[in-house]
C-alpha cells in the first residue's frame, strides 16, 4: 500500500490546497486532452514532476485529483496538436526575424550616437538635423522636432524637420509635452491624429516633442517600437546636453558683457574727465573778470578748448560707430575720394604737427570709392594711436602705395612696438597691451578694423625690422572710375 500511496501525490490534500493543485495542473496541461488509455497518451507535467510513468502500474492507486484535473481541462477549448505546432513555428519565425533586425537596429542606433556626438562639437542645429535624417531613414517616416522654450513648447518645429504640422497636430504635440505622455496615432490618447507625438523626456523634464508619421501608414513592429523609444531617449539627452552648453555659454557671455560694461564705464569716465577738465579750466579763465589775457594767451586757451572738444568728439564717434557695427546698422555712404585729401584731413583732425609727419604718397594713386567720413575716422584713430605711443619728437611715417589691385596705407611709429603675442589682440575691444601708459578707451583699433573690413579691406599690425609698430590698411583699388559727364547747358 505504501507503493500505491507513493504514486498518489494528491490523496490527502486539504480542500483549499486541493483546489489550487487542480487549477495548476489544468493550466500547465500542454498536450490536447483525449480519451486515450494512459499507456498511449503523453505524460502530464505534474506526472513528470512526481516521476510517474505514462503506463501507470496496475497496483498503483489512481490519484483522485487526476479525474478533477481532466474534468477542469475539458471545460476549456484546448488547442489541437496541429495548432500547437503551427503556433510554435510562427513563434520561431518571429524570433528569427527579430534576431535578424536587431543587429541592423543596434548598428543604426550606434551610428546615431556617433553622429550626434560629432555634431555636439558644432551646435544644436547640427544635432537636430542629424537626428531628423537618421529617424527618417530608420523608420521610413517624416519627422518633426519641436523644442521647448521657457517651460513651453515653441509654436513652430525646427527648420530641419521634414514633417509639416498643422494646428491640430500642434495641439496634440502640445498635449504630449504638457502631460509627458505619448499622444496621437498608435497611442491611447487622440489616436485619430495623423502623427505620433513622443515627449523628449530627461531627468530635468521635457525638452520638446518628436513627431513621427510613417510613409506606409502601418503600425511599426514590436522591435521598431523598442528602437524608437531608445532613439527618442538618446535624442532627448543629447538635446538637453546641448541646451545646457548653450545656457553655460550665454551665462559666460553675460559675465563678459558685465565685465566689459564695467570696463567701458571706468574707461569712458576717465577719458571724458580729462578733456572736460581742460574745457572747464580754459573757459573759466577766459570768463574771469579779474585777469587780463594777451591776444596770444586767449588764442592758446581757445585752442585748448577746441582740442579738448575734438577729443570728446572722437570718443563719441567711436562709441557710436561701435554701437552701429554691433547692431548691424552701419550703412556705408560710398563716393569717389582722393586718398591724399583724405589723409591730409585726418592729419589735421588728429592734431599731428606737420614737423612730426613723414608723408610718402605714390604717384598717380587711383580714386577710391569709400565712405569719406568713416575712413577719415579710421586714419584719425591710427594716427592718434601712433602719436600716443611714440617717443617725444619722433617721426610718424605715413605711406601710401599701390600693389596690384590694392591700395596699401602704412602708419609707423618709433615706439616700443607691440609684442608678437599681442599683434592680434590689440584689435579686441578694450584690450590694452600690458605695461603701456594709461589713456585711451581701447575702441579705436577695433572700430577701425570693422570699418575697413566693411569696405572690403583689411587692417593688421606688424613689427618693423627697425623697431616700433606699424598698422597696415589694405583697400580694394581695382574699380574703374566712371567717366565725368558734362553738365548740359
Amino acid at each position: 500500500m505504501a507503493s500505491q500511496r507513493a504514486c498518489v501525490p494528491g490523496r490527502d490534500l486539504p480542500p483549499l490546497q486541493r483546489a489550487v493543485e487542480v487549477d495548476r495542473r489544468a493550466n500547465v496541461l500542454v498536450p490536447a486532452f483525449d480519451d486515450q488509455p494512459s499507456a498511449e497518451r503523453r505524460r502530464w507535467p505534474w506526472e513528470r514532476e512526481h516521476h510517474v510513468d505514462a503506463a501507470r502500474p496496475a497496483e498503483c492507486e489512481v490519484d483522485p485529483l487526476d479525474v478533477e484535473v481532466r474534468r477542469e481541462a475539458g471545460k476549456q477549448r484546448v488547442a489541437t496538436p496541429n495548432e500547437l505546432i503551427g503556433a510554435h513555428d510562427e513563434l520561431l519565425r518571429a524570433r528569427f526575424t527579430i534576431q535578424q533586425r536587431l543587429p541592423v537596429s543596434f548598428f543604426r542606433l550606434g551610428l546615431l550616437k556617433s553622429n550626434l556626438s560629432t555634431d555636439l562639437l558644432v551646435n544644436l542645429d547640427g544635432v537636430l538635423r542629424t537626428a531628423v535624417n537618421q529617424m527618417s531613414s530608420v523608420f521610413n517616416a517624416q519627422v518633426a522636432i519641436t523644442l521647448s522654450q521657457v517651460g513651453q513648447l515653441r509654436p513652430e518645429a525646427h527648420a530641419s524637420s521634414t514633417l509639416s504640422l498643422d494646428e491640430k497636430e500642434k495641439s496634440v504635440a502640445r498635449w504630449a509635452f504638457e502631460n509627458n505622455r505619448p499622444a496621437g496615432r498608435f497611442t491611447e490618447t487622440l489616436p485619430l491624429a495623423a502623427a505620433q507625438h513622443l515627449p523628449l523626456l530627461t531627468p530635468a523634464g521635457s525638452v520638446g516633442v518628436l513627431s513621427l508619421r510613417g510613409r506606409t501608414g502601418e503600425r511599426p513592429s514590436f522591435d521598431l517600437e523598442i528602437l524608437l523609444e531608445t532613439f527618442v531617449h538618446h535624442i532627448a539627452l543629447v538635446i538637453q546636453r546641448e541646451m545646457l552648453d548653450e545656457a553655460a555659454e550665454e551665462a559666460q557671455m553675460l559675465r563678459q558683457s558685465e565685465k566689459l560694461y564695467t570696463t567701458l564705464l571706468n574707461t569712458i569716465s576717465h577719458e571724458f574727465r580729462t578733456p572736460l577738465a581742460a574745457i572747464t579750466g580754459a573757459s573759466s579763465s577766459l570768463l574771469s573778470t579779474g585777469i587780463l589775457f594777451t591776444p596770444q594767451a586767449q588764442r592758446d586757451l581757445l585752442s585748448d578748448i577746441y582740442s579738448a572738444a575734438e577729443r570728446l568728439n572722437r570718443l563719441v564717434e567711436n562709441l557710436l560707430d561701435m554701437s552701429r557695427l554691433e547692431g548691424g546698422r552701419l550703412a556705408l555712404k560710398r563716393d569717389w575720394c582722393d586718398l591724399g585729401d583724405l589723409l591730409g584731413s585726418a592729419r589735421k583732425r588728429a592734431e599731428l604737427p606737420p614737423a612730426r609727419l613723414q608723408l610718402s604718397l605714390a604717384a598717380e594713386l587711383p580714386l577710391l570709392r569709400l565712405d569719406y567720413v568713416l575712413m577719415e575716422q579710421v586714419f584719425i584713430n591710427l594716427l592718434d594711436n601712433a602719436l600716443r605711443y611714440a617717443p617725444e619728437a619722433s617721426l610718424i611715417r605715413l605711406e601710401a602705395t599701390q600693389r596690384a589691385n590694392q591700395i596699401e596705407v602704412r602708419v609707423t611709429n618709433a615706439g616700443a612696438g607691440i609684442p608678437p603675442e599681442d599683434l592680434e589682440r590689440v584689435f579686441d575691444k578694450f584690450y590694452r597691451v600690458p605695461g603701456t601708459q594709461p589713456g585711451g578707451t581701447g575702441l579705436g583699433l577695433p572700430v577701425s578694423r570693422a570699418i575697413v573690413e566693411a569696405h572690403g579691406g583689411s587692417l593688421h599690425a606688424e613689427r618693423p625690422p627697425g623697431g616700433g609698430a606699424c598698422l597696415v590698411v589694405r583697400l580694394p583699388g581695382g574699380e574703374a572710375v566712371p567717366p565725368v559727364q558734362e553738365a548740359a547747358l
